[in-house]
C-alpha cells in the first residue's frame, strides 16, 4: 500500500469517525439526591404532602417559585415523570441498581457496606457509563454518581466507590455537599438532633465555594466550552477536555437536599414557618395514618426520627407537647436546602440552554428517591410507602419534540428504565443482564400504552408492588399492606384485611410472588 493510498485511507477513516459521533447523541447525566417530589413543577401531584403543608394554592405557588426556578426551568424543556419510582429508598442501592441494571433483589446489593464489586453478583457487571465507554464514548464526570463521589479506604481494602477503574475515561474525585474545603460549621438549630444522621441549621459559606456549586460550574463549563479544570479531594489539578471525534457521556451529582440541611440563612428565610399549616390537626392526622399499620411495620419503619427530634424540642420548650415548632424547623431546613441545590443546578441549566451541541444531547435529571417530612409520621427514605420511593424525573431529548416542552407523563415508570433508555438513544442493544424498559415510547408520546408493574424491595426481605391502581407491601413475616392508590393518593387507608379487597389482595400477593420467583422486573 504507497504511502498516499494508506493516507488518504486514514483521512476517510476520520473523517467517517468524526461522522458516526456527530450522528452519535450526547447525554448530560445529572443525579440529585434525597430530592423529593415537593419541587415546583411537582407540587400539583395526588398525594403530594407539601398541599397539606401549605394548603393555601396562592402561598404554595410563592413557596414553588422560591423552591426550584431553575429545576422549573429545565422541566419546562423536558418531559416530567410525575410517576417515577426507585427501586430501594437508599442512595447505594437506589443507584446501583440504575446503573448496572440490576435490581437490589436480585444483586442482593441492599445496604452500601462495600463497593458494589465486592458482591459477586456484581463483580463483573457492565455498568451504563462502562458500556458507553465500550463503544466509543467519552465518559466524564464528578460528584455522587455511585453510592459515594471518591475512592475510600475502609477495613484495610480500598473501595472504588465511583467505579473509576471501569466506568470513566476520566472520572474527577470530588468533595460533595455544602460545605467548603476550608469550613464544616453548622450554627445548629435549636431543634436539630445532633446525630450526624439528622442535623440541621446555618452556615456562613458563600454559595460559589461550595462543593456542589463548585462541582456544578466545572461540568457546566465542560458543557458549554468542551473543557474544564478542577482540584480534586488531594489538591492536584484535573483538566478534562471533551474529544472532538467521540460523543461524551458527562454525570454531575448534587449532594444537596442530602443531609446536614446547612445553607446559608438566606435560604431560610424564603420559607418562614409562620405560612406553614403545620398544626395539631395535620399531626393528629399523620398520627392515624399508622393505626392500621401491623406491629411490625410500625416498629421497624415508623416514628423513630420523629421521637429523636420530639425529644430535643422537649428541652427547647418543655411548654409544650406537641413539638410542632421543630417538625416546622426540619421542613424549613429541607426547603432551605433544596433551595441552594437548585441555585446549583442552575449553572448546569445555564449551560444546557447554551449548549453547543443542544441539538445532538439528551439530557437526564434524576432524585435517587424521596423523602419523608412527617408524613406516615416519619422522616427520611428508607420504607416502602410512595413518598420515600417517588423520584424526580426529567429527560429531554432533542430527538423527540415531546420531549422538550414540559409535557407530562403519568405513566408507571422506573429509574430502572434510564440504562436500557440510554443504552437505546445511544443506537446500542439492551444488555441481556438490564432490567427495564426503553422509555422511548412514552418520549415520542407520553400518553402511549405502557402497562407495567413497579417492584421495589428493602433489605431484610420486605417488598412492594406498584400497579396503576393498587400498592400491595408484604413484609418478611407474611403480614402486608393494600392501598388503591387511584382513590387514595395519600396511601392513608390500609385495605388489606377489608373483605371487599380480598380478591384484589390475592391477585397481588401473586403478582409480587411471580416477579420475584421469575427474577423480572417488569411485566
Amino acid at each position: 500500500m504507497s504511502v498516499y493510498y494508506r493516507a488518504t485511507l486514514y483521512v476517510f477513516l476520520w473523517i467517517a469517525v468524526k461522522a458516526h459521533a456527530a450522528d452519535r447523541p450526547n447525554f448530560v447525566f445529572i443525579s440529585v439526591d434525597d430530592l423529593n417530589q415537593w419541587v415546583s413543577f411537582l407540587q400539583h401531584s395526588e398525594g403530594n404532602f407539601i398541599q397539606k403543608i401549605y394548603p393555601d394554592e396562592k402561598v404554595r405557588n410563592r413557596v414553588a417559585a422560591e423552591l426550584s426556578p431553575n429545576l422549573d426551568r429545565l422541566a419546562k424543556q423536558s418531559m416530567i415523570f410525575t410517576q417515577a419510582y426507585c427501586t430501594q429508598a437508599l442512595c447505594g442501592p437506589s443507584r446501583t441498581s440504575m446503573l448496572t441494571g440490576v435490581p437490589p433483589h436480585i444483586s442482593g446489593y441492599d445496604k452500601h457496606d462495600m463497593h458494589f464489586r465486592y458482591y459477586e453478583s456484581l463483580a463483573n457487571v457492565v455498568t451504563l457509563p462502562q458500556y458507553l465507554k465500550n463503544h466509543g464514548y467519552f465518559t466524564t464526570g464528578l460528584g455522587k454518581i455511585f453510592h459515594s463521589a471518591s475512592v475510600r479506604f475502609k477495613d484495610g481494602r480500598q473501595h472504588d466507590w465511583p467505579d473509576r477503574l471501569f466506568s470513566w475515561s476520566h472520572w474527577v474525585d470530588r468533595p460533595v455537599g455544602v460545605h467548603t474545603s476550608t469550613s464544616r460549621h453548622i450554627n445548629y438549630s435549636p431543634y436539630s438532633p445532633r446525630s450526624n444522621n439528622f442535623r440541621f441549621g446555618t452556615t456562613d459559606h458563600a454559595i460559589k465555594d461550595t462543593h456542589d456549586f463548585m462541582n456544578a460550574a466545572f461540568a457546566a463549563e465542560l458543557i458549554t466550552k468542551g473543557r474544564s479544570s478542577i482540584l480534586d479531594v488531594h489538591g492536584v489539578e484535573h483538566t478534562v477536555e471533551l474529544p472532538d471525534d467521540q460523543p461524551f457521556f458527562i454525570a454531575c451529582g448534587i449532594f444537596a437536599p442530602h443531609l446536614p440541611w446547612a445553607v446559608h440563612q438566606q435560604y431560610y428565610d424564603r420559607f418562614p414557618v409562620g405560612e406553614m399549616a403545620i398544626n395539631g390537626d395535620l399531626r393528629e392526622w399523620t398520627q392515624n395514618d399508622t393505626e392500621d399499620l401491623s406491629a411490625y411495620a410500625v416498629e421497624r419503619y415508623i416514628g423513630g426520627d420523629v421521637a429523636m427530634l420530639d425529644s430535643v424540642a422537649g428541652t427547647v420548650d418543655s411548654s409544650s407537647s406537641d413539638h410542632l415548632d421543630a417538625w416546622k424547623a426540619a421542613v424549613q431546613a429541607y426547603l432551605a436546602t433544596i433551595a441552594y441545590a437548585d441555585d446549583c443546578l442552575g449553572q448546569l441549566v445555564d449551560a444546557i440552554e447554551s449548549n453547543p451541541r443542544s441539538d445532538n444531547t439528551v439530557v437526564i435529571l434524576h432524585s435517587d428517591h424521596g423523602w419523608h417530612l412527617g408524613d406516615k409520621y416519619r422522616y427520611r427514605k428508607q420504607c416502602l410507602w410512595g413518598p420515600a420511593n417517588k423520584s424526580v424525573l426529567l429527560i429531554r431529548d432533542p430527538r423527540y419534540p415531546a420531549s422538550t416542552r414540559g409535557s407530562y407523563c403519568d405513566n408507571l415508570v422506573s429509574l430502572q428504565n434510564i440504562y436500557p433508555s440510554i443504552a437505546s438513544r445511544a443506537g446500542l442493544d439492551i444488555p441481556e443482564h438490564v432490567h427495564g424498559n426503553d422509555l422511548s415510547p412514552l418520549l415520542d408520546q407520553p400518553d402511549a400504552p405502557w402497562d407495567h408493574t413497579i417492584l421495589a424491595s428493602y433489605r431484610g426481605g420486605d417488598y412492594a408492588i406498584r400497579t396503576t391502581q393498587y400498592l400491595y407491601i408484604e413484609y418478611n413475616n407474611g403480614l402486608a399492606e393494600l392501598y388503591d392508590t387511584e382513590k387514595d393518593p395519600w396511601e392513608y387507608t390500609n385495605l388489606y384485611n377489608h373483605p371487599e379487597y380480598t380478591d384484589v389482595a390475592l391477585e397481588m400477593k401473586q403478582l409480587l410472588q411471580n416477579r420475584i420467583t421469575n427474577s423480572m422486573y417488569f411485566e
